[in-house]
């Protein structure tokens, strides 16, 4: 059977597309389909108001008709011209089987039109080969189905009846996973020979539902191994046979996240941290939260206040979760974050003493309030290390001229002071005398005690100390530059002079003592 011709075909078999050894029947199938393209033509046509394609098609609809009219009236298959034979050579055959049949005659193999037909709607047909006589068939449906074997007038048809059987067919589960977690959705596909069919699935005689032809969403909600079953009715093609299949539900796998506010955390500030299910984003009661050394558990909305009690650049923050009476396991989660000491200040309130050679500077330290601060390490590019006392200060030993750079800075576990640097100037030291203290006023026979230094401060022995009105005494410092005598027991206001002369010195210094009456 080809394409119908209704316009060009020179025979009534061309003009509907057919051959004349095919079945009434058949031919009256390719009539129809042929009627149907034309009118579709015809009406698209007159949709485009094309007046050429319309006539065409509205010939083609009328050389249908007359085609088939002498077919119906006329056609007679071709038949064999001798008694024949026919015989099924296929044993049992099931739905989608090919199915042989022969006809022979006296001959030998016969050339001959076999229809096959049921109780239904079959009816087909095809040319026995002409050498062998052979036919074959395949049926979509089971039932009984008569072969026959057509003849001319003169003889009688052969005829020959088999049954079709539907196949067995065996059910599988398609890309069914080995294991799954409790609450894990699982998708679940039936095939058949490769394509996925309805299947009814049950699990330990509970019935999940059906496939649908594509595919069943189940999620287990319990831990176990389930005995899997797939079923389908039989259909007119074949009998289905059970597919089983094993899948093992686990606890469920649950990450945590955890997250923790805010920034520039300091020691001794407290933090909110929240514990969540990384997937799902809901809160995770009764966690543990390690921070540094702390730890605590999360309250019903998954959060948790810890106080930061140690310092670092990557502190751990550590979240587990543990709960037998759950189907689930929590996957632990970490972070860190930097904790830094808290944030003070401090600087240099003053610097005392004679900034030369020799000398010895005192640096006093406040903090960022003005309260003396103790313990600052005080140190300078000149080798000094020293550290303040509680009076906030630190004292400094001079061997050297130049500039002085003196840096000042505190540290302890929970604050950070900060630093501070300051440049000074120390000048060259020339050794003086200084008249360091004497009193101003006495009255006579008193007693006067002077404290002769030098310009570093320094003590300095074996100066000698005479008085104007005293007139051949001398008094001589001891080690510690101090040196007691009686003052004139006349009033009056002498002058004491101080004076060394040695490697170090050749000076003289003088003050005025006020002797009342």
């Amino acid at each position: 059977m080809g394409d119908a011709d209704p316009l060009e075909g020179n025979t009534p078999y061309e003009v509907l597309g057919v051959s004349e050894s095919d079945t009434i029947r058949t031919i009256e199938t390719a009539k129809d389909e042929a009627i149907k393209e034309y009118r579709s033509r015809m009406v698209d046509a007159q949709n485009r108001n094309d007046s050429d394609d319309y006539r065409e098609a509205v010939d083609a609809l009328r050389n249908l008709d007359e085609a088939w009219e002498w077919v119906e009236t006329n056609h007679d298959p071709p038949g064999a011209d001798q008694p024949i034979v026919l015989e099924v050579d296929t044993i049992d055959p099931v739905v989608d089987e090919q199915v042989t049949v022969t006809v022979t005659g006296d001959g030998g193999p016969v050339e001959t039109i076999v229809e096959a037909t049921d109780d239904d709607n079959l009816d087909e047909s095809t040319q026995t080969d002409p050498n062998t006589g052979k036919a074959t068939f395949s049926f979509e449906r089971e039932g009984p189905v008569q072969f026959t074997a057509l003849t001319t007038d003169d003889y009688d048809d052969a005829t020959a009846v088999i049954s079709v059987a539907r196949r067995k067919v065996a059910l599988a589960f398609d890309s069914l996973p080995d294991t799954v977690e409790v609450n894990e959705t699982v998708d679940i596909t039936v095939a058949a020979e490769g394509e996925a069919v309805d299947a009814t699935v049950s699990a330990a005689e509970n019935d999940l539902g059906r496939t649908g032809g594509s595919e069943l969403t189940h999620t287990f909600k319990s831990t176990g191994t389930y005995d899997l079953r797939a079923n389908k009715q039989p259909d007119e093609r074949a009998m289905y046979e059970e597919a089983t299949a094993k899948i093992e539900v686990t606890e469920e796998r649950v990450q945590i996240s955890v997250f923790v506010e805010g920034e520039d955390y300091e020691i001794d500030d407290e933090v909110v941290i929240h514990v969540n299910e990384a997937e799902s984003g809901e809160p995770v009661p009764e966690a543990t939260v390690t921070l540094g050394d702390e730890s605590r558990t999360t309250s019903d909305t998954g959060e948790v206040r810890l106080p930061l009690t140690t310092t670092g650049v990557s502190v751990p923050v550590e979240v587990t979760k543990s709960d037998p009476s759950e189907d689930r396991t929590y996957l632990d989660d970490e972070t860190s974050i930097s904790v830094s000491l808290k944030q003070a200040s401090l600087h240099i309130d003053d610097i005392k003493g004679k900034r030369m050679e020799q000398s010895t500077l005192t640096v006093r330290v406040v903090d960022g309030k003005g309260q003396l601060l103790k313990g600052a390490s005080v140190t300078t590019d000149w080798g000094h290390n020293e550290t303040t006392d509680t009076d906030g200060e630190a004292d400094l030993k001079l061997s050297d001229d130049g500039q002085l750079t003196i840096t000042v800075e505190k540290q302890t576990e929970k604050v950070d002071y900060g630093s501070v640097v300051q440049t000074i100037e120390i000048g060259e030291f020339t050794r003086e005398l200084v008249i360091e203290s004497a009193p101003s006023v006495k009255s006579p026979g008193d007693t006067a005690t002077i404290h002769v230094t030098d310009n570093a401060g320094n003590d300095v022995v074996n100066a000698s100390v005479t008085s104007s009105e005293q007139i051949g005494k001398q008094w001589t410092t001891g080690t510690d530059g101090k040196v007691t005598f009686t003052v004139t027991n006349q009033p009056g206001i002498p002058t004491i002079t101080v004076k060394k002369t040695d490697g170090d010195f050749d000076d003289k210094k003088t003050t005025k003592i006020r002797v009342l009456p």
